[in-house]
């Protein structure tokens, strides 16, 4: 044929010798495959070119070395061989072309098959197309994200996968508690937690709340039944309660590790981990000293409470729980009031009594509770209580079937106190026709005006009736801070205990 000589002379000027050898991917529909080892068949070379225009093409035999689930692409003006290649080859096969006659917009179809190749698995580098970048760019440059959200279609709602999705109960994982201290509720026993005139959250009720929500990701019915091990509690922040106001605290456990958090108002206030707690390890290295309940140097409880109502907790009902304690505070006993969040922290308060000042709990390092021993230690005991053992040079506490380590505690300052505002008198008073009442408050008051000092001892010798009298007068008086009262009586025993115990509840 006439054109081969002239095709030929075309082709060496541009493909420069040596020419490239062709690969085992190269299938050739050209050449016959028995004659593929040819030097004819075996590289890029003019004269492969000008057999391959001149030759008949050999497209089925060709065709049958395309392996399934391949992807096929067809370089032509036209996709005219795009109905034999889907009837020849596998249906697991893709086949793509850039180029179709009759499309209006022909870069739009070249970039859209560009895009279903890419969708297909093939790393294509598309910025070659444009010319390069050079940074920074011109503030000119429009933003590209409202041309791509232009072209998406929002007319299907698609549904978006959440954590809770991939566990078995995702709405155990996060409980929510709702605290109210009215009269019915069964936190209203926490209105007794009086700090500095304030009810503040009990740092214990916090744990007992990631208790009950742990013990239901653990399809407990009752969390009593189970125990469990709190470490690295952190107490971020105290929670002030309300009577006309509801906590909502929302407990978080992590299942695969069982770290915590509670979230009051939008804020983490509690920070810790929990666990499936095994036996008590440390109550056996420890020596228990027995209680003698004859030994005078135990404290009680009225004597226990005065005290820590001067620091500034002022307790209440079931938190009130000690019920003796000797006077270095290792041990003592504490009431079972059949309530988890008073015991326990009747447990902190014994770590609290040999401390001065004003202090909260912030951080606990270890807190193990098995309670079924602590209710089989009561019930071994004639009365509600339970002992308690303290080793304050190891941060060590022990109670029946509680066992808590490390407890660390921030001083805080007690707020300044208005007094009600006492509008006084100077009276002239004759000595005649007075009143019992009268000439004690002249007495009274000669007293207070001649003592130049808030703290006032006053030692009372007979006259038990004006007993009430005497300690309401001083008790109510602003510049008087610590009262010490003492009264020597003949009364027989049982009536001057009943006037002591007057006081006491007076005091407290």
């Amino acid at each position: 044929m006439e054109i081969a000589p002239l095709l030929r002379k075309c082709l060496e000027n541009v493909i420069h010798s040596p020419p490239k050898q062709r690969s085992s991917r190269w299938i050739s529909s050209s050449v016959p495959e028995n004659r593929w080892n040819t030097p004819l068949a075996s590289t890029s070379s003019p004269d492969y070119h000008v057999n391959n225009l001149c030759s008949p093409v050999l497209f089925q035999e060709a065709l049958k070395h395309i392996p399934s689930n391949a992807l096929t692409i067809e370089l032509a003006p036209h996709c005219l061989l795009l109905a034999i290649i889907k009837r020849s080859l596998s249906t697991d096969c893709v086949h793509l072309n850039f180029m179709k006659r009759g499309t209006h917009n022909h870069i739009n179809y070249f970039y859209t098959n560009l895009g279903k190749l890419y969708n297909e698995g093939a790393n294509i580098d598309i910025m070659i197309n444009y010319p390069q970048i050079e940074y920074p760019v011109p503030v000119s440059v429009p933003f590209i994200s409202p041309l791509i959200a232009s072209q998406w279609d929002h007319s299907q709602q698609w549904k978006i996968p959440t954590f809770e999705m991939f566990t078995q109960s995702g709405s155990a994982q996060q409980a929510k508690h709702e605290i109210d201290l009215n009269d019915s509720s069964e936190y209203s026993f926490i209105i007794g937690h009086q700090i500095d005139g304030r009810c503040l959250f009990p740092a214990t009720g916090y744990l007992v709340l990631v208790w009950k929500t742990f013990a239901k990701l653990h399809n407990y019915e009752d969390y009593r039944q189970m125990s469990v091990l709190f470490e690295q509690v952190q107490i971020h922040r105290a929670t002030i309660c309300s009577l006309t106001t509801k906590l909502i605290f929302y407990v978080n456990i992590l299942p695969t590790n069982g770290t915590f958090e509670i979230i009051e108002n939008n804020t983490i206030i509690v920070t810790g981990k929990i666990s499936l707690s095994e036996q008590l390890t440390m109550q056996k290295f420890h020596k228990h000293d027995e209680i003698n309940s004859k030994d005078n140097n135990y404290l009680q409880t009225n004597e226990i409470y005065r005290d820590f109502n001067l620091r500034g907790y002022e307790y209440s009902g079931f938190f009130r729980g000690i019920k003796q304690i000797n006077i270095d505070g290792t041990n003592g006993e504490l009431t079972w009031n059949n309530d988890w969040i008073s015991y326990l922290d009747t447990m902190l308060q014994v770590h609290l009594i040999p401390s001065k000042g004003l202090q909260l709990p912030t951080r606990i390092d270890s807190l193990r509770i098995d309670p079924k021993l602590h209710v089989e230690s009561i019930s071994s005991s004639s009365s509600s209580t339970c002992s308690v053992y303290v080793d304050y040079w190891n941060s060590l506490c022990f109670s029946g079937g509680i066992e808590l380590i490390g407890l660390h505690c921030t001083g805080t300052s007690k707020k300044n106190k208005q007094q009600n505002t006492i509008l006084e008198s100077y009276l002239f008073t004759p000595f005649n026709n007075e009143t019992i009442d009268n000439e004690l408050n002249s007495c009274l008051y000669l007293i207070l005006e001649n003592t130049l000092t808030t703290t006032l001892s006053l030692c009372q010798i007979g006259n038990e009736k004006l007993t009430e009298e005497i300690f309401n007068f001083y008790s109510q008086q602003p510049s008087i801070k610590s009262f010490e009262y003492t009264l020597v009586t003949s009364l027989p025993a049982e009536e001057m205990n009943s006037k002591l115990n007057l006081i006491e509840n007076l005091s407290s």
